[in-house]
């Protein structure tokens, strides 16, 4: 006869290998396959030894990272990072469920078995992931606040995609008919997006060469003047005329210039064509 529960319809067993990482995430949908937000909720993992009914805590919980972090909470999805250290333990079968808590709302969404095989690698057990991907994906179905289905499968998280074998034969086949039809597809093909531009490798090469000048010294406003407005630094060219009025600053003084002497008392020495100026005391 039907059943009405406050708990899962079906209980879920996990087959896992002892002392190995193990990204679970969790999507929650409604009965029509949309997405539940959970950014008001909490899920949380218990894996314990089989006790009886006179226990009445879960202090004993065997994971640690117990607290699943919810990755896309719009779309329903969680995760639980569980590390190889969480699943320590004796090779065995334990009991374990995961829990909805939402505004004060705790539902059992997945529970069952989970089996720990044992296994002979142990060096690896310290060795910590961030998270970034996902293994395994449970997708735990709500009618109001009573679960309906869990179904299991290999996913990703909402809005990534995975390149299947199937597209992968499918990008074959039209590879084929284009080669067969004497068409190739190149960059020329593909359009230029927002973030992303084909370059060429000239292009790639000139780009290189601008990077290996970084960082440029400042140059003030001498941008905001033509090559024509400044003179050579090595001399300047007999056919160039200079006009204008010099800045002082920018003039030598007389006395200064090659060739020519001044001072208070009669000249002494010198030679031709020195120019010499006596200062009238």
């Amino acid at each position: 006869m039907p059943q009405i529960k406050n708990g899962p319809q079906q209980s879920t067993y996990l087959l896992l290998q002892a002392r190995k990482s193990f990204s679970l995430g969790i999507s929650v949908t409604d009965e029509n396959d949309k997405p539940l937000d959970i950014h008001l909720s909490t899920l949380t993992i218990v894996m314990r030894k089989k006790t009886t009914d006179s226990i009445v805590d879960d202090t004993s919980n065997l994971i640690a990272n117990s607290l699943a972090v919810n990755e896309a909470p719009l779309m329903g999805f969680a995760r639980f990072n569980l590390q190889a250290s969480d699943l320590d333990h004796p090779a065995g079968v334990y009991e374990y469920s995961i829990t909805l808590l939402d505004q004060g709302y705790s539902s059992t969404i997945i529970a069952g078995d989970l089996e720990l095989e044992q296994n002979p690698e142990f060096s690896s057990v310290g060795v910590n992931y961030d998270g970034a991907n996902v293994s395994t994906v449970l997708q735990a179905v709500l009618r109001d606040q009573v679960v309906i289905r869990v179904s299991v499968g290999p996913t990703l998280a909402p809005g990534e995609a995975t390149f299947t074998l199937a597209l992968e034969q499918k990008l074959l086949e039209m590879y084929a008919g284009l080669q067969a039809a004497g068409l190739t597809l190149t960059a020329d093909d593909i359009a230029d997006g927002t973030v992303n531009v084909m370059m060429t490798l000239e292009e790639r090469e000139a780009l290189a060469t601008v990077m290996a000048l970084l960082p440029l010294p400042v140059f003030g406003d001498i941008v905001t003047h033509d090559v024509d407005e400044f003179l050579p630094a090595a001399g300047i060219d007999a056919d160039k005329i200079i006009t204008g009025v010099l800045d002082n600053d920018r003039v030598p003084k007389v006395g200064e210039l090659r060739g020519i002497s001044f001072g208070i008392p009669d000249p002494t020495g010198g030679a031709e064509p020195d120019l010499y100026f006596q200062h009238d005391a």
